[in-house]
């Protein structure tokens, strides 16, 4: 009877299930963690899917899969104090003004919530939507109003979802107010062609004049 092949066997690309490359820096370690438990059945695994710089910092000769994990962990729970620290100034500081869209900056305070749970100091819901809102600007304001007035506070993602909406909105009647402007200056530079082409008045002296340039005096 044929051995059964294990299933990491017939992974030929891990990428192709853990799309993250962990890097020192990238703040993705939770990420990477989550899908790595799902997934992880090969020492070589690991070492596909962080960077070269951290593969040369776990490397060593005879490493276990148990030793490769371990020192990872090590690098990004050490000193957790100070990575909480460090981490919570960046959520604190993250304002919608530094993004493209409400998506981008509700992605970020998600991924920074994350992590500040992966060092020991876990972001409450009501923190977290109190500091989506708060960092907003002025366009905002009105559905800012509604939902720190709502008791308790809505949830980070519906919270999220209702600014989307107001974004959506706001994009649309952008949208709008730019195609009304650009009807009217055609329609104002189609009118100025008009008045431009209109024929002239003609001076009894042969000399072409423009319209309102007062009478032509009798020559006696």
């Amino acid at each position: 009877m044929d051995a059964k092949l294990h299933p990491a066997s017939t992974v030929t690309n891990i990428k192709s299930l853990i799309s993250v490359t962990l890097e020192m820096d990238s703040g993705f370690y939770a990420s990477w963690i989550e899908l790595f438990r799902l997934h992880c059945r090969a020492f070589q695994w690991i070492y596909a899917t962080i960077s070269s710089d951290l593969l040369h910092t776990i490397l060593k000769p005879n490493a276990t899969a148990h030793e490769g994990w371990v020192a990872l962990e090590n690098i990004f729970h050490g000193n957790k104090s100070s990575r909480a620290i460090r981490l919570l100034h960046k959520f604190s500081n993250t304002c919608l003004s530094g993004f493209p869209n409400v998506s981008a900056y509700r992605q970020q305070l998600k991924v920074l919530s994350d992590q500040l749970a992966s060092v020991g100091s876990p972001v409450d819901n009501q923190s977290l939507v109190l500091q989506l809102i708060s960092r907003l600007n002025e366009q905002y304001e009105g559905i800012v109003t509604i939902l720190e007035n709502q008791d308790p506070l809505p949830s980070f993602y519906d919270a999220r979802s209702k600014l989307i909406m107001v974004e959506s909105r706001k994009v649309e009647q952008a949208l709008q107010a730019s195609q009304t402007a650009g009807t009217a200056l055609t329609a104002n530079s189609s009118r100025s062609a008009g008045n431009n082409n209109a024929p002239g008045d003609y001076r009894t002296d042969g000399q072409y004049g423009g319209r309102g340039r007062g009478r032509v005096q009798d020559p006696c």
